[in-house]
């Protein structure tokens, strides 16, 4: 599958929805979905519609307008609440024509960075969390 994330903290939240999700979100039953950037590896799952409201930056938006989704906004750098479940947007370096943005993902007393760029490790480093880090296959995990 596609990149994708599922974050489980009293209801199911999941992060990216690639292509190879097309037509199979319910399988995961997510109470919401956070978009990244609009990639097709990231947000053409969504191509058919959603059975839960979906969240992304104005500037995904702008790219993914015609998506048949309910469409929310997460403005970057404000912490905004996501079924129990809080997440800040960051700006990172990734596309051009889809301006991506890594999250800030905190619920009880645990958080981590996600986000797909290849600087994850520094800024997860800076924002002090604990973040794993996949690329191709091989992952990590940054203490």
């Amino acid at each position: 599958m596609h990149s994708s994330l599922l974050v489980a903290y009293r209801r199911r939240v999941m992060i990216d929805c690639g292509l190879d999700w097309l037509g199979r979100i319910n399988e995961v039953r997510p109470a919401a979905i956070v978009i990244t950037h609009a990639h097709p590896d990231h947000a053409w799952g969504l191509k058919e519609g959603a059975p839960c409201p979906v969240y992304a930056s104005a500037e995904t938006w702008d790219v993914l307008s015609a998506y048949p989704v309910e469409q929310m906004i997460i403005p970057p750098r404000r912490r905004t609440g996501i079924c129990g479940i809080d997440f800040e947007a960051f700006p990172v370096d990734h596309s051009t024509r889809a301006p991506a943005a890594g999250y800030r993902v905190s619920a009880g007393r645990a958080a981590f960075f996600y986000a797909r760029f290849a600087e994850i490790e520094l800024m997860a480093k800076e924002r002090g969390v604990r973040a794993m880090v996949a690329f191709d296959g091989m992952e990590e995990v940054i203490p």
